[in-house]
C-alpha cells in the first residue's frame, strides 16, 4: 500500500504537538514545570503558554505562515516614552547610556525598564535634563601614488570635521532679564561683562560729584583707567544682571588635519599640519593680571594718565596690586579679555634618509640618519596673550609655554 510522505510527516508532526503540549500541561514533574514557569516569566510572558496556543503556533508554522512574533510589552513602551529624552535613541545599554549622561529621571533610575533599543521618544520636554540638537560633519580624503621606475612615492591625507550644537530647552531658573537665558545657545557659551573702555577722570569727578550722566559703576571704588562695562538694565550699577553671552565656547566647532608624504631613493618626509577654528579662550590670575608674576608686558601697554592725555594707544588697564578690582579677569570675566581664536599649526616635520643595504656592514641590517621637530610655527588669530592657542579657558594659561623642540638621531636595525 502507498504511503503519503506528506500525510506521515503532518501526522509525526502532530504527535509532537500532543507530547510537548502534554509536558506543558502537567505530565511534567512538578519541578520541570516550575523551570519552564521560570523560563516564561524570563521571556516576558505573563504564565506558561497552554496546549492549545502552543499546537496553533507550531501547526501555523507547519502550513508556511511565521509564528506569531512576542509583542512589546505595555510597561516597556510607557518606559521609552516617560524616560527618553526628545530626540535621543537608545542603542545597545540604553539605560546605562542614559544614566551615564544624566538623562535618566529619578523614577527610572529607581528601577523602571528601560529597552535597549528604544525607538524615537515622543517629543515632550523632561524637567531637569537638556536636550540639544547638534550638527556633525566629518571628512576625509586621501592620495597615493609613485613614479613608474623613478623610485618616487608619495602621499596625502586630509581629515576635517565640523560639529555645532544648540541647547532647545533647559530647566533654568526664570531669568529677570532675556540676555541671561541660556536656552536657545550653545552649550558651554560663556557669559560675562561688555567692555565700552575705561573710566576716564572725567568719569570719576561726575562719580564723586554724584551727576546725574555719571557712568554705571560696580559696588566697589573705581579709578582712572578702569575697566567700564555697559550697564545693560540701566540701573546705574554694574552688577550680575549687566552679564550677557559673549565670544563663543572653548570648543573649536572646525577642526582639521593635513599630513603630506613622500619617499625618494632612501629620502623621506612627512609633515602634518593641524589647526582648529571657530572658539574662544580667556585668561586670568597669573597668566594675564598684573602682579602675579606672570611675565607679558602689561607695564608697557597699560592705560597711564600721560598716555591717555597723549592719545597712545591703551590695551591694557591700569596697574594694581589688589585682588578682586574691576580689572581683574577672574572676578569680572568679559568680553575685554574673552578672545575669538583660531590657529594652524605645522606640528611635526620629519626628514630622513636611509643608507642602501650594499653601504651596509653584515652585522646590520638598516641604518636611518634623521633629523624631527615638533610645534615648528604656529599662525594663531591673537596677539593679546603670549599662550598656546589650546590652553583652556578661564585658567592662568600655561605656567611652561609650549615649546618648540627639534631631535637628531640616527636609527640602527640588526
Amino acid at each position: 500500500m502507498p504511503v503519503n510522505s506528506q500525510g506521515a510527516a503532518a501526522e509525526r508532526h502532530h504527535r509532537h504537538a500532543q507530547t510537548f503540549s502534554g509536558q506543558r500541561s502537567g505530565l511534567l514533574p512538578p519541578h520541570r514545570q516550575q523551570h519552564h514557569r521560570r523560563t516564561d516569566l524570563a521571556r516576558g510572558l505573563s504564565a506558561p503558554v497552554g496546549a492549545d496556543d502552543r499546537r496553533s503556533r507550531l501547526s501555523r508554522h507547519h502550513d508556511g505562515q511565521q509564528p506569531d512574533q512576542r509583542p512589546a510589552l505595555p510597561d516597556e513602551q510607557a518606559a521609552h516614552r516617560r524616560h527618553t529624552p526628545p530626540g535621543v535613541r537608545l542603542q545597545g545599554g540604553g539605560h546605562d547610556r542614559l544614566a551615564e549622561y544624566g538623562l535618566l529621571s529619578a523614577a527610572a533610575a529607581s528601577g523602571a525598564h528601560v529597552g535597549r533599543n528604544a525607538a524615537h521618544a515622543r517629543k515632550r520636554s523632561v524637567p531637569g535634563i537638556r536636550p540639544a540638537r547638534n550638527r556633525r560633519f566629518r571628512g576625509a580624503q586621501g592620495r597615493s601614488g609613485g613614479a613608474a621606475g623613478a623610485d618616487v612615492n608619495f602621499n596625502t591625507n586630509f581629515v576635517f570635521g565640523y560639529a555645532k550644537n544648540r541647547v532647545d530647552y533647559k530647566a533654568e531658573a526664570q531669568q529677570k532679564y532675556e540676555w541671561l537665558r541660556e536656552t536657545g545657545r550653545q552649550i558651554g557659551q560663556p557669559f560675562g561683562y561688555h567692555w565700552i573702555g575705561y573710566y576716564t577722570p572725567e568719569d570719576i569727578e561726575k562719580i564723586n560729584s554724584g551727576a546725574a550722566d555719571a557712568p554705571a559703576k560696580p559696588d566697589i571704588a573705581v579709578q582712572a583707567g578702569d575697566l567700564k562695562y555697559a550697564d545693560l538694565n540701566g540701573d546705574g550699577t554694574i552688577n550680575d544682571f549687566d552679564k550677557r553671552a559673549i565670544g563663543k565656547p572653548n570648543l573649536p566647532t572646525t577642526t582639521l588635519g593635513w599630513t603630506i608624504g613622500g619617499s625618494w631613493k632612501g629620502f623621506s618626509i612627512s609633515v602634518l599640519f593641524q589647526g582648529s577654528f571657530d572658539y574662544s579662550f580667556a585668561i586670568n590670575g597669573t597668566g594675564i593680571e598684573s602682579g602675579k608674576s606672570q611675565f607679558q608686558p602689561l607695564h608697557q601697554k597699560r592705560w597711564t594718565q600721560e598716555r591717555y592725555e597723549n592719545g597712545e594707544s591703551i590695551e591694557f588697564p591700569r596697574l594694581t596690586m589688589q585682588d578682586g578690582t574691576i580689572n581683574s579677569a577672574s572676578a569680572y570675566n568679559s568680553d575685554f579679555w574673552l578672545i575669538n581664536a583660531w590657529y594652524i599649526r605645522l606640528k611635526t616635520v620629519d626628514l630622513g634618509y636611509q643608507l642602501p643595504k650594499t653601504a651596509l656592514p653584515k652585522f646590520l641590517d638598516n641604518v636611518r640618519f634623521y633629523v624631527n621637530a615638533y610645534n615648528l610655527l604656529t599662525f594663531t588669530g591673537y596677539d593679546k596673550y603670549q599662550q598656546d592657542p589650546e590652553i583652556k579657558t578661564n585658567t592662568a594659561g600655561d605656567a611652561y609655554m609650549n615649546q618648540r623642540v627639534i631631535n637628531f638621531g640616527v636609527q640602527l636595525g640588526f
